[in-house]
C-alpha cells in the first residue's frame, strides 16, 4: 500500500478494504444531478394513433444529450427514431423530465413534448428502427425493443421516437434516459 493515498483520494478511498473506488461516467452523472429519465405511458385507440416522444433542440449552446431508450407494448409494432423531424409549434404536451438524483434540484436543459399533433418523418432522417412482438396469423404478441448504445443528440436538432402499433388498443410505454454534457 502507498501511504498517504487516503489523503489524495479522500472521497474515493475505502478504509476497510484499503482500495481506491471508482464509478463509471454515467453513474457520476447521476451523482452530479445531470442524468434524467422520462416515462410515457399511453394507449393508442385507433388505427391512425401513434405514441410519440418529441425531444426539442434548444440551440447550439445547450448541452448535448447522451440518450438511450426502450419501448414496450402489449401489441406488435414498429419503433422509429428520427432526427430533424418537425412538429407544429407548441404541439403536444410539454413535460418535465425527472432528475435521477432525487436530491438534486437541477432540471434538464431540454424540452420534451409527448404525442405531437403533427409530425413529418419525411423531413427527418431515420436513425434507428426496431420491431416489437409478432404479428403473424391470428396471434399478435407485444414485447420490448430499445437502443442500449447511447445516441449523442445534437443540441440544435429535434428528435422523435415513434411507436406505430399493428393493432389497437395498444398500451405503450416509452422510457428515455439521458445525461447532459
Amino acid at each position: 500500500m502507498v501511504f498517504g493515498i487516503e489523503k489524495i483520494f479522500s472521497n474515493a478511498y475505502d478504509t476497510l478494504s484499503k482500495t481506491v473506488g471508482n464509478i463509471d461516467a454515467v453513474h457520476k452523472k447521476v451523482h452530479d444531478g445531470d442524468h434524467y429519465t422520462y416515462t410515457i405511458s399511453e394507449t393508442a385507440t385507433q388505427d391512425t394513433d401513434f405514441i410519440d416522444a418529441f425531444f426539442i433542440g434548444e440551440g447550439a449552446t445547450e448541452p448535448v444529450r447522451h440518450m438511450t431508450f426502450e419501448v414496450s407494448s402489449n401489441k406488435a409494432g414498429v419503433v422509429s427514431l428520427y432526427e430533424g423531424s418537425h412538429s407544429s409549434a407548441g404541439a403536444g404536451t410539454t413535460v418535465t423530465a425527472l432528475n435521477n438524483n432525487r436530491t438534486s434540484t437541477k432540471e434538464s436543459a431540454h424540452s420534451i413534448r409527448v404525442i405531437p399533433d403533427t409530425f413529418s418523418s419525411s423531413t427527418g432522417t431515420l436513425l434507428w428502427r426496431g420491431t416489437i412482438g409478432a404479428n403473424e396469423g391470428p396471434t399478435r404478441i407485444g414485447g420490448q425493443v430499445g437502443q442500449r448504445n447511447e445516441f449523442m443528440f445534437a443540441s440544435s436538432k429535434d428528435y422523435l421516437i415513434v411507436h406505430d402499433p399493428s393493432a389497437e388498443p395498444a398500451n405503450v410505454v416509452i422510457v428515455a434516459s439521458w445525461y447532459e454534457n
